[in-house]
């Protein structure tokens, strides 16, 4: 789609900002292979939710699961392992060692402040 953000990206971005996520597409393998085996934890529908081509979660885990050691994933997401209903980004960081952080915890280790 061409919108206001595509636009402002196209202008205002070096070509190689975006990276090709295929470059990690082993790590996405792993991920896939995870968040199947855990169909007796998750309802069915959580896990196609989440392994949806749309969902950028696979991905970003899997990408930062290819720069590992050195990246990490900043979410608002929470930690609920008990939770069914829904695969949430720290619990599959915690599984693969990928570092996660919050906004908040972001903002304090680059030092700023508003």
């Amino acid at each position: 789609n061409t919108d206001d953000l595509t636009v402002w990206c196209e202008s205002s971005l070096p070509p190689d900002f975006f990276r090709n996520s295929m470059i990690a597409i082993k790590q996405y393998k792993q991920i896939a292979q995870w968040a199947y085996s855990k169909s007796e934890h998750y309802f069915q529908t959580a896990i196609e939710k989440f392994m949806k081509a749309e969902n950028a979660d696979p991905f970003l885990v899997a990408y930062a699961l290819y720069l590992r050691p050195n990246a990490k994933i900043v979410t608002l997401e929470k930690s609920e392992p008990n939770r069914k209903n829904s695969v949430k980004i720290p619990e599959l960081c915690d599984h693969f060692g990928v570092k996660y952080l919050s906004t908040m915890e972001l903002f304090r280790e680059l030092h700023l402040s508003f």
